[in-house]
């Protein structure tokens, strides 16, 4: 009677084993509907198989969006997930653990198919999301993120996908078709993992082409899993990205390795795709190997054109850290400050249309000031060559500094250049912390060789001795070197030191607040005679030297001391003494109106019988600048009330000068040759 109730048992069970459980369909819906609270449809054809393994076939099934969901613009009335063809096989040790509470990471899941699958996944800023099994789409309270992992899957095949998934949490929108064939039965001719879409990430839009050998290793996030081959290409429109290496989880992409391509307009578009603080520069190019682990992301570039530059270095970018923090050596063989250029507004190249009148010189655009409170940094630059512009023939080299970026306030410390051999050095600070920037620079500078420095012709090979017993004199003929200014025109050695700041939300108005004082002078200087007298208006000395050829006269004195104040920057004395004439500048030039106001008198130590003895004034903008002679003729009134009105700030300046240069001597001569006493010391 018993082997008979058994046997008939058995029967029932391999009958209804071989049917497919059919009566098993309607509670199982039921008992989804309840877990996700939403009512779940599994149409025929319906199988469930459950010796040895559970295995469930399910013609179609639709999970519908939980109440609270408001769907995306275009996606009313589209299910969270719509499957055709699903097969979905898992162990009993799987069931056990999900009884047992282990989280998805302990759970295997054998086979996962679909012919058709298409999701609509969507996370909002309180963090709910349609895709748990909860009724509000909240985590558990004990969640971690391996409960919130994935379990793992020995064979996966979706011949065709789509996937929309709009993240406010990570602030992204993706929409892709994927398709994977792969696992233990996935036959010769599996393709691994294909994904193709676009979407936008922090509000960059940007096109997404990823292949893998498979995505089966890397669901096991957090667990050890063989390293599978990934290949991914963006574009953002302002930057191209193409990475190829290996991965683990192809989910969320948190252990990366290989190689990284990067390409656009500007670093700075980079910079807001990924929430990095970048400058704005000229078109760049990158190549390098990347290297991530969770929040942790390290980089080691190889080469990095931006514009004519050729940088490199080695970078960290910690996120795991309420404020993310960027480290690393910032390098290479040589910066051209032009393709930096954007960051303070002008354009990478000269403007190639006229320019309308009124229309500002300096740089308008509004520098980003939210975005250098948005990490911190700390970066070492040792670059080999700095070219500072068509103006100067020798770059600085090496650059050397330390850039510090925190809470808002961005440093470069321990500034040190070698420039044509001299030196510069300084501080600079930029402080971001309110809505308005405040600038502050603190700069020295010593021993710089203008002949090599500045871009001249260079000098005609003969020379000619000149004795007035204090320098030889350089001649050259009107047909020698280039040009009728003895070349180099301008010689000796440049010194300095000046300190100033500003404040504004744009390089136009950082100079037009600008406030400080500084000094220039040239020690061991040289100039052209005709420069000279064409500035002291001599008009038959300088006919002269363009008929027999031009000198080069010493400098006795060449000093500036000036200071700023609102933007408008007044010489408390500039002077040049030669032996042929003693030229003074006075005046004023308004950065913040681009205005120039500025007159340059000559006292000759000569007579000259035609000499216009009168001041020279430079007056209207910084585009369109004016150059006339002085309407009143003063003459020698002008010249001495001149010198009278710069011998109290000359006398000044004289202590600044480096002691160890003989300039000190020669600005004494000036005073002295400008009918005053110079001071003792």
């Amino acid at each position: 009677m018993v082997a008979g109730v058994l046997l008939l048992l058995v029967a029932a069970v391999g009958a209804l084993e071989w049917l497919g459980w059919p009566m098993a369909r309607a509670p199982l819906a039921k008992a989804l509907s309840t877990q996700l609270g939403r009512p779940v449809t599994l149409d025929a054809p319906f199988a469930l198989r459950l010796i040895g393994r559970i295995r469930l076939e399910v013609g179609h099934v639709v999970v519908p969006q939980p109440a609270w969901f408001k769907p995306p613009s275009g996606q009313t009335g589209k299910p969270m997930l719509d499957a055709r063809d699903l097969v979905l096989s898992v162990p009993y040790s799987t069931v056990w653990a999900a009884w047992r509470g282990h989280p998805m990471p302990q759970w295997r899941v054998s086979e996962l198919s679909a012919s058709r699958l298409e999701a609509v996944l969507m996370r909002d800023g309180e963090g709910r999301a349609n895709w748990r099994m909860s009724a509000d789409g909240r985590a558990p309270q004990q969640t971690t993120a391996q409960s919130e992992g994935v379990p793992r899957v020995d064979r996966l095949v979706v011949r065709e996908g789509q996937l929309q998934l709009d993240d406010a949490v990570l602030d992204l929108n993706l929409k892709v078709n994927a398709t994977t064939q792969e696992g233990g039965r996935a036959g010769a001719g599996a393709a691994g993992l294909a994904v193709d879409g676009q979407g936008r990430y922090r509000k960059q839009p940007f096109e997404i082409s990823l292949q893998a050998s498979g995505v089966l290793p890397l669901l096991s996030e957090g667990r050890a899993s063989v390293a599978v081959p990934v290949r991914i290409r963006a574009d953002t429109g302002g930057a191209a990205l193409a990475f190829e290496g290996v991965s683990h989880d192809v989910l969320s992409l948190r252990q990366l390795d290989g190689r990284l391509t990067l390409k656009g307009r500007s670093l700075a578009a980079v910079g807001d795709a990924v929430g990095v603080t970048l400058p704005t520069t000229a078109r760049f190019n990158l190549d390098g190997q990347l290297r991530k682990d969770g929040e942790l992301w390290a980089l080691d570039v190889k080469r990095l054109s931006v514009g004519r530059s050729e940088l490199a270095g080695r970078f960290q970018f910690d996120r795991r850290r309420a404020v993310p923090l960027l480290e690393g050596e910032l390098g290479g063989r040589l910066l051209a400050l032009a393709d930096l250029a954007p960051a303070i507004g002008a354009p990478t190249e000269p403007a190639q249309r006229r320019r309308a009148p009124g229309e500002p010189v300096l740089p308008q655009r509004e520098f980003d000031v939210p975005s250098l409170r948005a990490m911190d940094a700390k970066v070492r630059i040792d670059v080999r060559e700095v070219q500072l512009g068509a103006l100067f023939a020798e770059p600085l080299s090496p650059l050397k500094g330390v850039l510090t970026l925190q809470g808002g306030v961005l440093r470069i410390d321990d500034l040190l250049a070698q420039a044509a051999g001299g030196r510069v050095s300084g501080d600079v600070r930029l402080d971001g912390r309110q809505s308005t920037l405040r600038w502050h620079a603190d700069l020295d500078w010593s021993g710089i060789d203008l002949a090599r420095w500045l871009n001249q012709p260079e000098p005609p090979s003969p020379v000619a001795r000149k004795g007035d017993g204090k320098a030889p004199v350089r001649k050259a003929s009107a047909n020698q070197g280039e040009g009728l200014l003895a070349a180099p025109a301008l010689r000796g050695r440049l010194g300095g030191r000046a300190t100033v700041d500003g404040t504004g939300r744009s390089t136009a108005a950082l100079l037009g607040s600008l406030q400080g004082q500084g000094a220039m002078w040239i020690s061991e200087g040289r100039i052209s005679r005709l420069l000279v007298e064409a500035m002291s208006l001599h008009v038959a000395e300088a006919l002269g030297l363009v008929v027999r050829g031009d000198e080069v006269l010493p400098m006795h004195c060449a000093a500036m001391q000036f200071k700023a104040r609102e933007g408008i920057v007044r010489p408390d004395v500039a002077v040049v003494d030669t032996p042929a004439a003693t030229i003074l500048a006075s005046g004023a030039v308004s950065l913040a109106t681009e205005r120039l106001a500025l007159r340059i008198d000559s006292r000759p130590r000569q007579m000259s019988l035609l000499s216009l003895r009168t001041p020279v004034d430079i007056g209207g903008t910084f585009a369109d600048p004016d150059v006339g002679l002085h309407p009143d003729p003063l003459g020698w009134k002008v010249l001495a009330a001149a010198a009278l009105s710069a011998v109290a700030p000359l006398a000044a300046l004289i202590p600044l000068v480096d002691p160890a240069q003989p300039t000190d001597g020669g600005c004494r001569e000036a005073l002295q040759h400008l009918g005053v006493r110079a001071p003792k010391r």
